[in-house]
């Protein structure tokens, strides 16, 4: 008898031993696939660089080595863009003093090219609240840099179209923000138009001299793609799961700010290719979808091409799980769609009560936040699931592998996988 109980001890114990070793296993193979995503080789996947082409050539080389099958000639399912971007780093100076691009301030993205200099001219309480506008009816603006604090945006464009349309004379505009978040535009129709880090609005006072350079590039009908790869299911494969993540990021100010997109969505990438490998290992009885959205950053344009142009009928799926931001998680998820669909997030809720993965969920409406939107506008029961808390690097360029916790990566799988199973009837 005891013989027995300590065989089975052993191998329970070599069990445990041999699953955790393949969880570190994977890990770290999480990590590198991070890494490789967020690194600068890669050039913030973005449009700068060939960036974005670069991560769809790994991504599709990862899909063909998992097994999984494509429904054209390739995974790649392509359309096209316009972006604008800035291939050469900006330059931007008070008085002497040259900032870092990146670090010091950002550029609007609809912003055009220019070179030049003026002075500071501050659009101040004192000038937007004014009761009399007519105050600036006499100001020369031509070789003024304009000045203004974030909290202050939506009163600026506010103002007056006649004076909106003399300020736009000006050489040069400055927003100073307490957090620099980049983004991305179509369009370029703004004057050189930069956003400074707040810790120079003392600096900025009336008349202090500004020096800038910005070169833009519009890219009409540039041609970019999504990913999309599948597992065919075993018993009813005309019922699909999809799980989908965005690949693209914000890329490059020039070649020295460079927009890494570790949490995003490198971390969303890394977690679709992990539940790609666990679905060709364990037979799913529907079929499993697999797409890596390009221009997401862009305006959700991959996933609105992909909902427009479908390789299959939308009506088919019966799940979407969009990830993103999924790096972290050490406060909880919020969960996009929750009291959209509730039928399938009481499920998913459930799992967390009995297994306490979470602490919390913050349960979301419709929001056309992520790639889930033009699928739920369809009908689709669609879910963007992310991570709460931990690092608070976002569209900047502190958002970097090293510093990405993964501290609940291995719940998020966890409960995404067990949810799909329950989800998922066997007949």
């Amino acid at each position: 008898m005891y013989k027995i109980r300590k065989k089975v001890i052993i191998s329970y114990i070599l069990c445990v031993f041999f699953q955790q070793l393949s969880w570190g296993q994977d890990l770290h193979r999480v990590r590198k696939t991070i890494d490789t995503l967020a690194s600068a080789s890669f050039w913030g996947r973005g449009y700068t660089f060939n960036g974005h082409e670069l991560a769809a050539k790994f991504i599709a080389k990862e899909f063909k080595e998992i097994g999984l099958k494509n429904y054209e000639k390739n995974y790649f399912q392509t359309f096209p863009i316009d972006i604008n971007t800035f291939p050469n780093t900006p330059a931007l100076y008070i008085g002497e003093q040259k900032l870092v691009a990146g670090k010091d301030f950002i550029v609007q993205p609809a912003s055009a090219g220019g070179i030049g200099k003026g002075n500071v001219y501050l659009l101040d309480s004192a000038f937007l609240y004014a009761e009399n506008p007519s105050i600036a009816t006499d100001i020369n603006f031509t070789n003024k840099v304009l000045v203004y604090e974030s909290k202050h945006e939506k009163k600026v464009f506010e103002l007056s179209k006649q004076l909106i349309k003399r300020l736009l004379q000006a050489n040069c505009w400055i927003k100073c923000s307490p957090k620099l978040t980049m983004s991305l535009s179509n369009e370029a129709y703004l004057p050189p138009t930069f956003e400074l880090n707040s810790q120079y609005l003392p600096q900025l006072k009336n008349g202090a001299a500004i020096t800038f350079a910005l070169e833009n590039q519009l890219l009409e009908k540039y041609q970019t793609q999504n990913i999309v790869g599948y597992k065919k299911g075993k018993k009813n494969a005309d019922s699909i799961i999809v799980f989908s993540a965005h690949y693209d990021h914000l890329g490059t100010l020039g070649k020295e700010a460079i927009f890494y997109g570790a949490n995003d969505n490198a971390s969303g990438i890394s977690m679709l290719l992990e539940l790609a490998r666990h679905y060709t290992a364990h037979h799913s009885p529907y079929t499993v979808v697999f797409i890596a959205f390009g221009a997401e950053e862009a305006g959700l344009l991959g996933s609105k091409y992909f909902v427009e142009n479908p390789p299959f009928e939308l009506s088919k799926i019966k799940l979407l799980v969009n990830l993103d931001l999924v790096g972290t998680g050490d406060e909880g998820l919020g969960i996009v769609n929750a009291t959209v669909f509730p039928q399938q997030f009481a499920v998913f809720d459930k799992i967390n009560q009995e297994k306490k993965y979470f602490s919390r969920f913050i349960k979301r409406g419709k929001a056309a936040n992520s790639d889930h939107y033009f699928f739920t506008e369809k009908g689709v029961p669609s879910f963007f699931i992310y991570g709460l808390g931990g690092i608070q690097a976002y569209h900047d360029i502190d958002d970097k592998a090293a510093t990405l916790p993964l501290t609940k990566y291995k719940e998020i799988f966890a409960i995404i996988t067990e949810w799909v199973q329950q989800l998922t009837p066997k007949k």
